[in-house]
């Protein structure tokens, strides 16, 4: 197989374009081994590269300026090339990209639009290739879940200009789209402009602006595909609008809560969203901020993590039942006595999570520490994860937030910390508690975002504008901050 990359760079003296992807022979995204493009007038740049083995995977890469082999300029990150190889090994690729800068309306390619408010409800099959084919490629993310991209033009194999003849593109990369021509079927120029098509109406709602776009000529043997990216395609409808609610967690309380709302009754107020055709749940914090274990952590910008989610939130009904029928008949009584209060018994509702919390976790602890799932999560989170869980059990060690007053470990040492959380150690099972707890967090609050996507509403965070004097970014990295300030709060 053979891959024939090119691409239109105005580079200055001294200057060379490079790429590099997410296969070895275009270096595995490793900067250091991107490959030297050529050229002839420093415009027009191009490299071919052939891949032996069988390919069944996307190729993903980028482009890159460099200057005594420094990196001086970059494509944006959130829209890298794709591409998808056929399962023929003998075809040869002619590939023309051009250089991906920060389009115009970039929040359409965040997750909120690209996986929820404008994600395809199906996506379409892999596209076939004839012998003789040219991919005709589009990033166009605002789309209406009801409608496609669509490529019209002058000859009948693209609807001879009649739009609701017009070819409608593949959305399997979306925000990308793709169409497949045969170009034994084509006559050379070929004239066309994009259209968006209602799959509803069946038929075409607009035009895209500007000039029609044209190919001049493409000289093509069988077993060989042009690839073509276009880029500046626009459209004259109306910005996308959609109507929300900013609410925080706690307030969620429902019959099924344990006195406080938590990450599924999430589920139930994006049913709500759906029904009053809103597209976006706000949520305020949801870090920890346990400090005290009174109401005084009840609030949320005040965290002591940037990364870990407040156990309050936790849904206990998903940790699993206590086998102790006494203990868990009492819980249900306690259940009911702090649901049915008109205001939130923070430090009650505090009191009551950590008791039980901790009964699963003696119950079913190790089951859930010897899982696939939790070595992975802790495997891709321990930079964060182990830091947090050594500050909360020296904060409950020590019956302070502020780890100035602490007798040991005060100073953060990463080597100290990485004995401390040893699982040699006496004590490890009253720190491993705190991954136990961030795993069932990450859990719920993953179900409750998937869930949202899956009814086309988007499930919107928030972050406090700066830090706690007592927390573990203060404590592992006091050089980032300026402890003698204070921003404020909302």
């Amino acid at each position: 197989m053979i891959l024939s990359f090119h691409i239109e760079y105005h580079t200055g003296p001294d200057e060379k374009v490079r790429i590099t992807g997410n296969i070895p022979e275009l270096g595995d995204k490793d900067l250091d081994k991107a490959l030297f493009m050529q050229t002839v007038d420093g415009i027009h740049w191009a490299i071919q590269i052939n891949i032996r083995q069988s390919l069944k995977q996307v190729i993903e890469y980028s482009y890159y300026t460099y200057r005594n082999n420094t990196v001086i300029s970059e494509e944006w990150r959130g829209l890298p090339h794709l591409f998808r190889p056929s399962a023929d090994d003998n075809r040869k690729y002619y590939i023309e990209d051009y250089w991906k800068d920060i389009p115009p309306q970039s929040y359409f390619y965040s997750s909120a639009f690209t996986e929820s408010l404008l994600a395809r409800q199906q996506k379409d099959s892999l596209p076939q290739y004839s012998p003789q084919s040219i991919i005709i490629k589009a990033s166009v993310p605002c789309v209406a879940r009801n409608c496609c991209l669509a490529i019209c033009g002058n000859q009948p194999i693209l609807g001879d200009w009649n739009p609701d003849k017009a070819v409608l593109m593949n959305n399997a990369d979306f925000p990308e789209w793709q169409a497949v021509l045969d170009t034994t079927r084509i006559s050379f120029p070929l004239e066309y402009k994009f259209v968006l098509y209602n799959q509803n109406k069946q038929k075409a709602e607009a035009w895209e602006k500007g000039d029609n776009r044209c190919l001049t000529g493409l000289l093509s043997n069988s077993g060989e595909t042009h690839v073509l990216s276009c880029q500046h395609v626009s459209f004259d409808i109306p910005l996308w609008k959609g109507a929300g609610v900013s609410i925080p967690v706690f307030s969620l309380k429902s019959e099924s809560s344990f006195g406080i709302g938590d990450f599924s009754d999430l589920k139930k107020l994006i049913d709500w969203a759906v029904v009053t055709h809103q597209k976006i749940v706000q949520i305020l914090p949801v870090n920890d901020t346990t400090m005290t274990h009174t109401w005084m952590d009840s609030y949320p910008y005040n965290s002591i993590s940037i990364y870990a989610l407040n156990p309050v939130y936790l849904d206990l009904s998903k940790l699993g039942k206590l086998k102790d029928e006494q203990k868990a008949a009492s819980f249900r009584q306690r259940q009911i006595e702090l649901n049915v209060l008109e205001a939130i018994d923070y430090e009650a509702v505090e009191h009551a999570k950590w008791e039980y919390i901790r009964l699963v976790y003696d119950q079913e602890g190790d089951k859930v520490l010897a899982s696939s799932g939790f070595k992975q999560f802790l495997e891709t989170n321990k930079e964060w994860l182990q830091p947090y869980a050594a500050y909360s059990y020296l904060r409950d060690t020590y019956h302070t937030a502020n780890f100035h007053n602490w007798t040991k470990y005060s100073i953060y040492n990463s080597e100290e910390i990485e004995e401390l959380c040893s699982f040699k150690q006496e004590h490890y099972r009253q720190i491993a508690i705190y991954y136990y707890i961030q795993f069932n967090l990450h859990l719920q609050l993953l179900e409750a975002a998937a869930y949202a996507r899956s009814q086309g509403v988007v499930l919107k965070g928030d972050i406090p504008i700066g830090i706690s004097r007592d927390s573990v970014e203060a404590w592992t990295e006091p050089y980032y901050f300026n402890m003698n300030g204070q921003a404020g709060a909302p």
